[in-house]
């Protein structure tokens, strides 16, 4: 039985929240229009809201660059904690593993210097996208008042939280082993879950591989994952994708000539947090 804990001091670098009162879209078949009205706050070492005008701009002294190292350095002012816990058991002659781990268990509190927010509202209309800038091709504007937030206190967020659990069973002295994983993140108002099975393979004591499928929001067999990893003495090198979609589908309606490959059977685009 393993147990590990390990402890976290970090550093706030920005924060950006939006609270929607007011969210809808209209799609037709020559033009989408919508509304967007709501509240917004960020805080980060990009601005001070000591700088902030009238006029919902920023003035800066003439002694200020806030594009500059010392600037960005000097607005460190947002610290929090956090612990990653986790539990392995060796079981059945160390055929069966079975793993549980909690990860970014913390905070963060935000201080009020650099804490800068307002109201949006905004009407926007758009007959498609430019798809060599990917810009709206007819734009609505959105109306920022930056000082429609009168408070500037301080506030701490709370980690996006994740649980993992695991199993893995091994044959063949564990050069073969099948695994499964359960996977669920907890943000402000949403818990994503996911579940992946994997077969894996480890040839020698240097080198592995890994086959897997993750059942996430709808992904069909054909979506597969795969790693390998390379580690001799002194040297770990790994290279692996989750989502790799075998079937695939080339999109010419904007780019007649050049056309976009697009993957035909995803329908979840997951960037994951770590590499």
């Amino acid at each position: 039985l393993n147990v590990g804990v390990r402890g976290k001091f970090l550093v706030g670098v920005i924060n950006l929240q939006a609270q929607f009162d007011q969210l809808s879209a209209n799609v037709g078949t020559d033009m989408v229009t919508g509304v967007l009205h709501g509240d917004w706050r960020s805080n980060g070492i990009l601005f001070e809201n000591k700088y902030i005008t009238s006029d919902g701009g920023f003035s800066y002294p003439d002694n200020v660059n806030p594009n500059s190292l010392d600037y960005l350095m000097g607005n460190l002012k947002s610290f929090g904690a956090a612990i990653d816990l986790g539990v392995e058991a060796h079981l059945l002659d160390d055929h069966l593993k079975l793993s549980a781990a909690v990860v970014d268990l913390g905070f963060i509190k935000w201080a009020p210097q650099t804490h800068i927010g307002g109201h949006f509202v905004g009407d926007f209309s758009y007959e498609g996208f430019d798809m060599d800038t990917f810009e709206p091709i007819v734009g609505g504007d959105i109306n920022d008042d930056i000082l429609g937030l009168n408070s500037y206190n301080g506030y701490s967020t709370m980690l996006n939280c994740s649980i993992n659990v695991g199993a893995e069973y091994n044959i063949l002295n564990n050069h073969i082993a099948f695994g499964l994983l359960s996977h669920t993140e907890f943000y402000n108002n949403v818990t994503m879950s996911e579940l992946t099975a994997s077969v894996n393979f480890r040839a020698t004591n240097w080198l592995t591989a890994t086959v897997s499928h993750t059942f996430l929001n709808g992904n069909r067999p054909g979506i597969f994952g795969a790693a390998l990893n390379i580690h001799p003495g002194g040297i770990n090198l790994f290279v692996g994708a989750d989502f790799i979609d075998t079937n695939w589908v080339k999109y010419t309606r904007d780019m007649p000539e050049t056309g976009m490959t697009l993957p035909l059977s995803m329908n979840t685009l997951y960037i994951p947090r770590y590499a």
